[in-house]
């Protein structure tokens, strides 16, 4: 049977790691989808961690009292091949990844262009085609 790996969520904006507390099962246990297996604790809350699918757990990587960061591997279900499939669906990288570098690759290409004409580009927006605070289109491309 294919496995699932249980993931560390994102717990909050802010928060980048987490303390396991209470692991509330052991291998061999089945599960359900959703089902809170594992407790953790930042410096705001106490949250749980649930399965990623249903299945059985096959093991627990995870140990008490020590901490892990967002994403880490916590241990994994063994799942039927259609929930595995179904998951790695989801789990694939995201294309926001690749958009939000793109944009960034952009914006230093526009910079670097401004420099060149002399130009200074002012933070406030995006572009001109993005201000919404009223200003004249021009601020944006100010002579330095």
């Amino acid at each position: 049977m294919p496995q699932v790996p249980i993931l560390m969520p994102q717990l909050g904006e802010s928060i980048a790691e987490a303390t396991i507390v209470d692991i509330k099962v052991k291998g061999g246990d089945e599960v359900v989808a959703d089902q809170e297996i594992i407790d953790v604790e930042t410096n705001k809350a106490v949250m749980g961690v649930t399965t990623p699918c249903k299945g059985k757990i096959d093991k627990i990587t995870a140990q008490l009292k020590e901490t892990y960061p967002i994403g880490s591997v916590l241990g994994y279900v063994e799942a039927s091949e259609a929930d595995a499939a179904r998951f790695a669906k989801l789990s694939r990288a995201s294309p926001q990844g690749e958009v939000a570098e793109e944009i960034e690759r952009r914006e230093l290409r526009f910079a670097a262009s401004s420099r060149a004409n002399g130009r200074v580009a002012i933070n406030c927006c995006r572009s001109r085609r993005d201000c919404r605070h009223g200003r004249r289109q021009s601020h944006h491309n100010q002579r330095s």
